[in-house]
């Protein structure tokens, strides 16, 4: 009996490999909000990770650094001054020279859920085939409950991927190797600004489909409403989006059948009408001009899917009306859209509080 208590202990420590996981956290002058996810990551559940943090800043002049550092007794950190560059050009530094089998991008101002890391590392280590991994996520916004919920991600990683993001980029665990090999990296310049997350998950899903979606929230997003992101920005955004969408369609329709190519389409044509939405929400109304003229250049975009998409979206029009209210991650009828109880609001908030 003895024996073979022992036998069963020696097999479950052969089970247990050594897997390396590096979070990697974008900074520029986040000395007011870094202790946030810092303290998500100390308070994390026992895991069996080989866990390092890599903070990448871009150049911060105020205590970002030394806000970090007050951490390495309890953790093992990594301070690299990057220079000024943009986020997708940050994130590349950990793809590309820091040294892990996993990586995690956390934004300055997001935090884990406790237990992120004891479940991924379960998850990977029986599923050792695994490119990447992703789950839900926590949206709240710490001035309004009504603004917050759960976010439930979609379980076919590419489903609706051109109505919106299917998952939220911290809510994903990622195989380095396997960025390296398909060669995945973040846009830079403009593009690593507007819609970069998008871009990468679309590559990511198109290039692989070992992955698992584990529904559990994996990450706390601080959606604010104070964002610095200035409304000309925002519609730069949207022509930046739409741009990716139309490309991706255009590359995908030789591949993909007439019927994922209409559907692919209809969501198109619905994040054209957010787009166009969105264009005026962010454009001031006294600038009737900017407006028609930033509509004009949105529908340039969405002419190059070809007349005969175009017609065919026309016709089926309240399919992508249906896409927008049911379907899209952000609306209130979606079903990937859940209330919060007020004790678990509230609970959350306090994880966002520095």
């Amino acid at each position: 009996m003895e024996e073979l208590e022992s036998k069963d202990i020696r097999q479950k420590y052969m089970n247990q490999n050594e897997l390396s996981l590096t979070i990697a956290i974008p900074t520029l002058n986040s000395a007011e909000t870094i202790h946030i996810p810092m303290k998500s990551i100390v308070n994390q559940k026992k895991n069996k990770f080989k866990l390092q943090i890599v903070l990448l800043d871009s150049g911060s002049f105020d205590n970002t650094k030394k806000n970090f550092l007050q951490y390495g007794k309890d953790l093992n950190l990594v301070f690299k001054d990057i220079g000024k560059c943009s986020i997708g050009k940050a994130r590349n530094y950990a793809i590309k020279l820091i040294e892990s089998d996993f990586l995690i991008f956390l934004d300055s101002d997001d935090a884990l859920t406790d237990d992120r890391l004891s479940c991924d590392y379960k998850v990977l280590n029986q599923h050792q085939n695994l490119n990447f991994i992703y789950g839900d996520s926590i949206q709240i916004n710490k001035k309004s409950f009504k603004k917050s919920y759960y976010c439930k991600s979609s379980k076919v990683a590419d489903k609706y991927q051109l109505l919106n993001i299917p998952y939220n980029l911290s809510s994903l665990t990622v195989s380095r190797k396997f960025l390296q090999k398909s060669n995945i990296l973040f846009r830079t310049g403009k593009e690593g600004r507007l819609g970069e997350d998008w871009r990468f998950i679309n590559e990511i899903n198109n290039k692989s489909k070992k992955y698992l979606y584990i529904s559990s929230p994996k990450v706390i997003i601080n959606s604010r409403e104070d964002s610095h992101t200035q409304d000309y920005l925002k519609c730069d955004l949207n022509f930046s989006k739409v741009d990716l969408l139309i490309k991706a369609f255009i590359k995908g329709r030789l591949e993909k059948n007439l019927l994922i190519c209409l559907l692919f389409s209809f969501q198109i044509q619905a994040s054209v009408i957010l787009a166009i939405l969105n264009i005026i929400k962010y454009t001031s109304p006294r600038k009737i001009k900017n407006i028609l003229t930033n509509i004009l250049k949105i529908l340039t975009f969405y002419r190059e899917i070809s007349s005969s998409y175009m017609i065919v979206n026309l016709i089926c029009l309240p399919i992508s009306i249906y896409f927008i209210i049911f379907t899209h991650r952000r609306s209130i009828f979606s079903p990937l859209r859940a209330k919060l109880t007020y004790l678990d609001f509230k609970k959350y908030v306090s994880c966002l509080t520095n």
